[in-house]
């Protein structure tokens, strides 16, 4: 079990000046957590790999980010409740930076109608090059399989498995060659 302030995973905040490069973070359970390896991130994450099978945190990598996340990924499952609730993402929550060549791994499920979604909740920046990979399952439809708000641009991006809503829920910016597979649960 991680012990972190704010219970953030190793870092609360990644400055605009640091360079977080090729860390392979393995987490046996994670409780009550905001994320697996920071809270928000303003610098680079680069081949950054976070694995847990038993997460009970709003996101697997970094909760905001306003930085630059490549080439990193987070593989396992999520339940149970984040420090912020039921509601989560895979690999972040709030992207208004830029996201490449990354992917997720893993299942999402809530019991609870907040909004739950396979890459990242709400991406305001860049994401390209990246893929989900599992079910996305919630309450109400409220389970998205790659994103639930974009004003950003996603491309070249793709998302698998089980989910109750497409793609992207709320798009107000631009989404090109990317796809999703298998998003209707039955």
């Amino acid at each position: 079990t991680l012990q972190a302030y704010h219970n953030s995973g190793f870092f609360l905040a990644i400055d605009s000046s640091a360079i977080v490069d090729s860390l392979e973070i393995k987490l046996v359970k994670f409780s009550n957590a905001t994320a697996g390896l920071a809270y928000v991130n303003r610098g680079t994450v680069d081949n950054v790999n976070v694995k847990c099978d038993n997460l009970e945190a709003d996101v697997g990598l970094v909760y905001r980010n306003e930085g630059t996340i490549r080439q990193s990924s987070f593989e396992g499952f999520f339940g149970g409740y984040g420090r912020f609730g039921p509601r989560g993402g895979g690999l972040v929550y709030i992207n208004e930076g830029t996201i490449s060549e990354c992917y997720v791994n893993a299942d999402v499920e809530r019991d609870m109608p907040y909004v739950i979604a396979g890459f990242a909740v709400e991406n305001h920046g860049t994401i390209e090059n990246s893929f989900s990979v599992g079910d996305v399952l919630g309450m109400n439809d409220s389970a998205y399989s790659a994103v639930y708000l974009n004003t950003g641009v996603i491309s070249k991006s793709y998302s698998v498995g089980k989910g109750y809503r497409a793609f992207a829920y709320k798009n107000q910016g631009t989404i090109e060659n990317s796809y999703a597979l298998k998003t209707r649960y039955f």
